[in-house]
C-alpha cells in the first residue's frame, strides 16, 4: 500500500479574457472642435479689421486733433455722436491703454452747459494700433469745445474728436468677442474628442499555432 497522495490531476486553467476596455476618440467632437477653431479665427480677424478700420477712418476724418491737455474747438452737428480717441505716442502706448480711466474730458456745448465725460465707464472700448477709444457724446448743434487732460501725471499723447457710428463699433466688438468664444468652445471640443471615452471591445481568439 502506497503512502503517496492521490494525483490531483491537471491544474484548472483560467479562462482567457474575451473583452478588454479601450479608449476610443470622439471623432465627431474632434471635427466640431477644428471647425469651431477655424470659424473663431475668421471672426476674430473680421472683428479686429472692422474695429481698426472704423477707428482709422475716424482719426483720418476727425473734426480736430490736439495734444492731451489742449482744447479742440469745432462746430458740432445736432444729434450726431462724436467719439474721443486717444492717440498714444509710441513709447506710451501700453501705459495709455492701462490708464485710460485717468483721463478726464469735458464738453462745452453751444448752450453754455458743460458735460463731464467718464472714460472709465465706457461699455465698449476699442483699442487698436490707431488709438484707444475714450468716450463719446452727442452734439447739440453749434460751437463746441472738448478738453481732455490727464488727472494724474502726464502720459503725453494726442487725442482726436470725430463723428462715429456706434453700430459699427458694436458690430466689430461683438464679432471679435463671438469669435473668441467660439474658438474657446472649439478648443473644449478638441479636448473632449482626444480624451475619448472607454468602450468594451471583444478580443478575437487566437488561431491554432502553426507547426
Amino acid at each position: 500500500m502506497s503512502d503517496l497522495p492521490p494525483d490531483p490531476g491537471p491544474a484548472p486553467t483560467t479562462p482567457a479574457p474575451t473583452r478588454r476596455i479601450v479608449t476610443v476618440r470622439n471623432t465627431r467632437a474632434l471635427r466640431l472642435g477644428w471647425v469651431g477653431i477655424g470659424v473663431g479665427v475668421v471672426l476674430v480677424v473680421i472683428g479686429a479689421t472692422v474695429g481698426w478700420g472704423s477707428q482709422a477712418l475716424q482719426v483720418a476724418t476727425a473734426e480736430g486733433r490736439a495734444q492731451v491737455g489742449n482744447p479742440i474747438r469745432f462746430d458740432a452737428d445736432d444729434g450726431t455722436t462724436y467719439a474721443i480717441t486717444v492717440i498714444p505716442e509710441p513709447t506710451t502706448g501700453d501705459f495709455v491703454e492701462d490708464r485710460i480711466s485717468q483721463l478726464g474730458c469735458t464738453v462745452e456745448h453751444p448752450d453754455g452747459t458743460t458735460q463731464t465725460l467718464n472714460p472709465s465707464a465706457a461699455s465698449v472700448r476699442t483699442s487698436t494700433s490707431v488709438g484707444v477709444f475714450a468716450a463719446d457724446f452727442d452734439g447739440r448743434g453749434g460751437a463746441t469745445t472738448v478738453t481732455c487732460a490727464w488727472e494724474r501725471g502726464d502720459l503725453g499723447s494726442f487725442y482726436a474728436v470725430a463723428k462715429t457710428h456706434r453700430v459699427t463699433r458694436y458690430i466689430g466688438t461683438g464679432v471679435l468677442v463671438g469669435g473668441i468664444l467660439i474658438g474657446l468652445a472649439g478648443v473644449s471640443a478638441l479636448v473632449v474628442g482626444y480624451r475619448g471615452k472607454p468602450e468594451l471591445q471583444a478580443i478575437e481568439p487566437e488561431g491554432p499555432a502553426e507547426a
